[in-house]
């Protein structure tokens, strides 16, 4: 066992650990830190893409992984050599390697000013609260096992499990039946080219396993209940001339309360268009009705937006990063349980915008359907038949009768990781959706309720394990921002000051 005092253990190694490390490192919050990861530290399973086929949806100018350093990203391509457009949708493997680097810049950092950095390569086991102040970790490695004590706790861990359909579930381990499309070099492999592949879902995640498995000339049909794709985009900027009315949002969420009657008032419809309408008016060029598509099938809709896209006539895309923090802002300020929420017959109209695809990537998707490569069907998966033999293809029916494929690959999203409760009193992360009553409550300070007095240390939350009050928190400038404010929160509780060693200028700090 190893205690320090004031000592932070990050739980998780991915994009929301190297942005809560680094706000930490800043404000000098601990005397040691744990980095609590199996493997490397930064790219996560976001980022960790080596393929440059994979793009980011948002614009490089908002990929910094430092909240008070929004320029950051940009100033490392320019290091490295690379002169990108701010708007420019870059590789994903461009901002992994950009969040190892800046882990490693931030480490050297730390160690200069006597903060001592400490990677456990285990997995993170479960959590209990010590009488005396502080917390016990418990890890593992294989038969390895590992105790750990530390005043704070970060869950900075990345999504949940993969969410199967029913159907699909007693097949999971089934060598064509892929869970997630990531690892993308585990999925290419295990489906041989030219192969038949029914995508489930035709959100981001399908997108990208559609572009991958047709580069090796499969034949790819996406299935989801909506059968549509998300919006197009062409930037996902900062807006600086103006800023969404929270107040006037905030009263609106206030009409509808979690878990009461869904149905959808007529009055509260046209509150949410009357509040996007004003908001959109003020940005100015054509009018909000001409910056969307009124096609119905998929393949024209697509390429209605990609048009409207390529002329600049979707400045809906100028509001959604104020948007996205404005969401996250009345749900991190709300007290719990809460009282208020989007309706979710709006959450699903606007979800389509604030995943949008990029320009890029559309006119990739548009080519691949038009070559007769990749179709888009309405649909909810019914019955499935595996097949007894692998020569032999799957048999689904999701509403169209039986059809054959010879892989099937799953896109239906990720369980949100909780903390929740167990029977011995220790905590530990639910990660494949159950559990709902043991779950520990998250307060408005981002730190696990009923909270303890300060200095004697707390569970914080950063990225998807902040779901309840961060609910768009995969954007990287949103986990930036939480970063921040849960480093604010755990130095003030022990006295901790803000120091900047780190400059985002041309030329590398000297160390102060």
């Amino acid at each position: 066992m190893k205690r320090d005092e004031n000592s932070v253990a990050l739980v998780g190694g991915g994009a929301a650990c190297v942005a809560t490390f680094i706000a930490l490192v800043k404000r000098r919050a601990a005397k040691t830190i744990y980095v609590i990861a199996p493997g490397e530290i930064g790219p996560g399973m976001v980022f960790g893409s080596l393929d440059d086929d994979l793009l980011c949806n948002t614009s490089a100018e908002i990929m910094s992984v430092i909240a008070d350093a929004p320029q950051d990203f940009l100033l490392y391509l320019r290091q490295t050599g690379r002169s990108i457009d701010p708007e420019a949708f870059v590789p994903r493997s461009s901002v992994g390697a950009y969040l190892a680097e800046r882990f490693r810049h931030f480490g050297d950092i730390a160690r200069r000013r006597g903060i001592k950095l400490v990677h456990l390569p285990y997995r993170f086991r479960s959590v209990r609260v010590l009488d005396a102040g502080g917390h016990e970790l418990k890890l593992e490695s294989g038969d390895a096992s590992y105790s750990l004590v530390a005043t704070d706790v970060v869950f900075c861990t990345g999504f949940g499990a993969p969410r199967i359909p029913g159907p699909l579930k007693p097949y999971i381990g089934h060598p064509r039946l892929i869970d997630s499309p990531y690892p993308e070099a585990d999925m290419l492999r295990r489906v041989p080219g030219q192969s038949r592949v029914l995508v489930i879902g035709s959100k981001l995640s399908a997108v990208d396993a559609a572009i991958l498995l047709c580069r090796q000339d499969c034949k790819v049909s996406m299935v989801s209940p909506s059968g549509a794709l998300p919006a197009v985009r062409s930037r996902s900027v900062r807006n600086t001339r103006f800023r969404l009315d929270r107040a006037w949002l905030e009263s609106l969420f206030t009409r509808w309360t979690p878990g009461s009657d869904a149905s959808y008032p007529k009055g509260l419809r046209h509150a949410y268009l009357k509040y996007l309408a004003y908001h959109m008016s003020t940005l100015g060029g054509p009018s909000w009705r001409e910056q969307f598509s009124t096609a119905h099938a998929y393949a024209e809709r697509l390429r209605d937006q990609i048009r409207l896209a390529e002329r600049g006539q979707c400045q809906w895309q100028d509001l959604l990063v104020d948007l996205v923090e404005t969401i996250n802002a009345i749900y991190a300020g709300t007290r719990f349980p809460f009282r208020g929420a989007m309706h979710p017959a709006m959450a699903e109209r606007v979800d389509p915008y604030l995943t949008a695809l990029a320009l890029p990537n559309a006119k990739k998707l548009l080519s691949l359907i038009d070559d007769g490569l990749l179709s888009v069907c309405k649909g909810k998966l019914l019955d499935v038949v595996a097949p007894p033999d692998k020569a032999v293809p799957w048999c689904v029916n999701f509403g169209e009768g039986f059809q054959r494929f010879d892989a099937i690959v799953v896109t239906a999203g990720f369980h949100a990781p909780r903390l929740v409760k167990n029977e011995a009193g220790e905590m530990e992360i639910e990660a494949r959706g159950g559990r709902h009553e043991e779950t520990v409550a998250l307060s408005q300070r981002l730190n696990a309720e009923p909270t303890r007095a300060a200095g004697a240390g707390n569970l914080w939350f950063v990225g998807p394990p902040a779901h309840s009050r961060v609910p768009i928190s995969s954007a990287l400038f949103a986990n930036a921002s939480v970063a921040a404010r849960v480093a604010d929160n755990l130095a003030s509780d022990h006295g901790a000051a803000m120091f900047d060693e780190y400059c985002p200028q041309d030329a590398p700090c000297s160390d102060a």
